[in-house]
């Protein structure tokens, strides 16, 4: 009796160790897997983030022209704008001296009309 025990003992172990070198060679292929999908997606992500600090850069590039282009158009404007108030303000300042020289005629022509 306690050779057959022994006997089914030593089957159950053994069928224990059967079943653990197939999970041992699941588990490893498993990990084989794993470590593919692991170079994959750093080899993915290693491009998405060129990708990105490529088009960061490109962006602020332009950023930055389109800032210089605006700048330099306000300043231009500032020149125009500059221009208009002097070329209004000379108008205005002739425009006074119409108004003063018609007045010191009516004055010489009332001064010819009293004699």
């Amino acid at each position: 009796m306690i050779f057959l025990m022994d006997s089914e003992i030593i089957t159950v172990l053994r069928e224990i160790r059967d079943e653990s070198k197939q999970t041992n060679l699941r588990l490893e292929s498993l990990e084989g897997r794993v470590e593919f999908l692991e170079k994959r997606l750093s080899h993915g992500l290693e491009g998405i983030k060129t990708t990105l600090v490529e088009s960061i850069d490109l962006l602020t590039k332009q950023q930055t022209e389109s800032e210089l282009r605006l700048a330099s158009e306000v300043v231009s404007l500032a020149d125009v704008t500059r221009e208009v108030r002097d070329l209004l303000s000379g108008r205005l300042d002739d425009h006074r001296m119409v108004l003063e020289h018609e007045e010191r005629l009516k004055s010489i022509e009332n001064r010819i009309a009293d004699r």
